[in-house]
């Protein structure tokens, strides 16, 4: 009965409305409608944001409290044919200032990973736009502790992108983009708790090669190359589009950044070169190594805006929620960024028994341990190294650090980090 009941059209009608009625708690969790049909191998969804979303209720001493809301109206086909349209809003309360971003994708061969698109908008920015702190860890650090160790720039740009696959394995990825980038002051200081002898820094990041020129207003034309090559890389077609699959070859990254002046007034004028291999793979049960290498250049820096440098990750704040395999713990913020050259490498390991599962009322439990070892070596940040020893799944939610830190062989610093392990906090 349950069958013939399903096979109605008025059982299959109400379903689809019910997959697409608007109910007033939308919007505070959000929700995704679906405008396909069920069981249908084509897509069709819109997403709307919540207001209790990870991010859409944030903090920073610049905006004060920031409004961010994401929507997303995405279709597909079984033929490997795609379109996704993202607008996002936000607004800055202390600051009085509103953000607007629309980004587009269309994927017209999805076997051959075509694919085009646009970005453009006007938003608040931070100085690392490849990989900053996170939203939750920045407001964590900053309402309850004091400190605001993100800093952030205004942008107005626009980026047209492409990806196309020219051979398995070898995926290219250009772009061209203009960007206006204009300085910001702290407008807040709002905390939950007034640390004694403790205030927020001005929106300045601290680094020693930094000329001061090189945060103030900058206008920046630019195209990018960015090659990625797995050599033998493991694929499956699903629905016309096609997907990698873990293999045993490493991969290589070639990346060729230019920036040229005097196009649509843009001042900014240097070029970038970066290599890089990385790689994940099985050593047995229970067993794993990950690790990834990278060397870059600027063959030439004439003109540089302070976000053009060569930014590396750092979870410094005692509390992450940031994947830290290719992060730094104990380095500055902003510190290491470079404009001239570097090489970085980060390497970790995963054993069933290391030190705490030997125990025997814990060697059945979800507990991993892992050994890591990172280092960067740049024009004035010499040889440095941090490792140490990492236990993940702790109660299925928490990780713990624990690592020391080496400048030129010599012994520098050691700290103790916990992670939570809620990856909707990324960034």
């Amino acid at each position: 009965s349950l069958v013939a009941i399903q096979s109605t059209q008025h059982w299959r009608d109400s379903v689809n409305t019910a997959r697409r009625r608007f109910k007033i708690q939308h919007l505070v969790m959000g929700s995704t409608y679906s405008y396909h049909p069920r069981g249908s191998t084509n897509r069709n969804t819109l997403t709307i944001p919540g207001i209790a979303g990870s991010d859409a209720l944030s903090f920073n001493t610049v905006d004060g409290i920031k409004l961010n809301l994401p929507f997303r109206w995405h279709k597909r086909d079984s033929l490997g044919h795609a379109f996704s349209l993202s607008p996002q809003v936000g607004y800055g309360f202390t600051r009085k200032r509103a953000d607007a971003v629309l980004s587009a994708q269309l994927t017209w061969n999805g076997a051959k990973k075509a694919t085009s698109g646009f970005l453009a908008g006007t938003s608040t920015v931070d100085y690392n736009g490849t990989s900053g702190m996170p939203v939750f860890d920045n407001d964590f650090h900053t309402l309850w502790y004091e400190r605001n160790h993100k800093k952030f720039y205004r942008s107005d740009y626009i980026s047209v992108f492409q990806e196309l696959e020219i051979t398995n394995g070898l995926i290219m990825r250009s772009a061209v983009g203009w960007a206006h980038r204009q300085p910001l002051e702290n407008h807040s200081e709002y905390r939950f708790i007034d640390w004694k002898n403790r205030s927020y820094t001005p929106n300045i990041p601290e680094n020693a090669t930094l000329y001061p020129a090189q945060l103030e207003r900058n206008k920046l034309s630019h195209f990018k190359v960015n090659l990625t090559w797995t050599p033998r890389q493991r694929h499956y077609f699903r629905h016309g589009f096609k997907y990698y699959v873990p293999g045993t070859w490493p991969t290589f990254t070639l990346l060729f950044k230019q920036a040229v002046p005097g196009i649509f007034g843009s001042q900014a004028d240097y070029s970038f070169i970066e290599t890089g291999i990385g790689q994940r793979f099985g050593m047995g049960v229970g067993q794993q190594m990950e690790y990834k290498a990278n060397a870059g250049w600027f063959l030439s820096h004439r003109s540089l805006h302070f976000s053009d440098f060569r930014h590396f990750a750092t979870h410094r704040g005692w509390l992450y929620t940031s994947d830290p395999f290719s992060s730094f713990a104990l380095n500055p913020f902003y510190g290491s960024a470079t404009s001239r050259w570097f090489t970085d490498a980060y390497v970790t390991f995963q054993a069933r028994r290391i030190l705490v599962k030997h125990i025997p009322a814990l060697a059945p439990t979800i507990l991993s341990e892992h050994l890591f070892a990172r280092f960067l070596h740049n024009d004035h940040i010499r040889y440095y190294l941090e490792t140490g020893y990492a236990l993940k799944n702790i109660f299925a939610l928490f990780s713990l650090e624990a690592i020391a830190s080496f400048h030129s062989g010599k012994f520098k610093s050691a700290g103790l980090k916990l992670g939570l392990n809620l990856p909707s906090l990324d960034q």
